[in-house]
């Protein structure tokens, strides 16, 4: 598969942790035509780190820093807009790629020519860098198809281990990606333009840690998370309704965001108690 790639990370704070990232990219066993550093205004060194791996190894990194923190969405949707290739495949700063990462990506799409963008499994890691076990057990149930939406399984995957065809930034209402989980609506769209894939094999050892976001985000604001991924998939394809099963699709979402309007009240009224208050706050957005 004769393609170009740009690989898109995504850093805020992560000097500790970016320089083996950016080396296992080098390390790459295909060809990274483009590597793209999306920095969310980060207070610590991260930038010169980028900066002095890339003079050390004679690469080229494109940089680009978000005018103030703005959370990780708005820190993509600042540097989305100068991918120049075919096929994007994303990363945290904070993780490292396994050296096939991109050559697995590459091959997983030649293969499903219809899937528009996908994920795979991961390796946990702790802090440093010790590995704790597989990220998935077992195939996850999240949805990969229009069918699987109607049957109301959640559109959901790890940012850290996601790609895609750059086709799929080429739709409306993007600007609205900033206020929502960006992987969430990228997963959507992809679904609703051909399919999400999932290849069930590691190409990422993912960072567990103190700072991760997902770790840190109370009830409240998952809960928003999801409501605002609805609200913005009702928008699309309000605005597309050339997609296949889309009237279903719509139907279904307005149901399950009127079920986790439901929910989230019920539990917050049932925060005090302290039982539940221990199942809330695990559960994942």
């Amino acid at each position: 598969m004769d393609v170009k790639i740009t690989v898109l990370i995504t850093t805020y704070n992560h000097e500790s942790y970016v320089g083996e990232m950016i080396e296992s990219i080098f390390k790459q066993s295909i060809n990274v035509d483009q590597i793209i550093i999306a920095d969310d205004f980060s207070q610590d060194d991260t930038i010169n780190k980028v900066k002095n791996l890339a003079r050390l190894h004679k690469k080229s990194i494109e940089i680009y820093v978000t005018p103030e923190n703005s959370g990780v969405s708005e820190n993509l949707m600042n540097a989305i807009g100068h991918i120049k290739n075919e096929i994007i495949i994303t990363g945290s700063g904070d993780d490292i790629f396994l050296n096939d990462r991109c050559e697995k990506v590459v091959e997983f799409l030649d293969e499903n020519k219809k899937i528009i963008g996908g994920y795979t499994n991961l390796i946990k890691i702790d802090d440093i860098g010790n590995e704790i076990g597989l990220f998935y057990k077992s195939t996850p149930k999240m949805a990969r198809g229009v069918l699987d939406i109607i049957m109301l399984r959640n559109v959901y995957c790890v940012g850290a281990s996601m790609f895609f065809r750059k086709d799929i930034l080429n739709f409306k209402n993007n600007n609205r990606l900033k206020h929502i989980s960006s992987d969430g609506a990228l997963a959507f769209r992809c679904i609703m333009e051909g399919g999400f894939g999932y290849l069930n094999k590691p190409t990422v050892k993912y960072r567990f840690h103190a700072n991760n976001l997902s770790q840190n985000l109370t009830f409240e604001q998952k809960s928003q998370y999801w409501l605002n991924n609805y609200k913005y998939y009702d928008e699309l394809l309000s605005h597309n309704r050339d997609f296949a099963h889309g009237v279903f699709v719509t139907t279904v979402l307005r149901i399950r965001f009127y079920q986790w309007l439901l929910v989230r009240s019920v539990l917050s009224a049932s925060f005090k108690i302290k039982p539940l208050k221990r199942f809330i706050t695990k559960l994942k957005y």
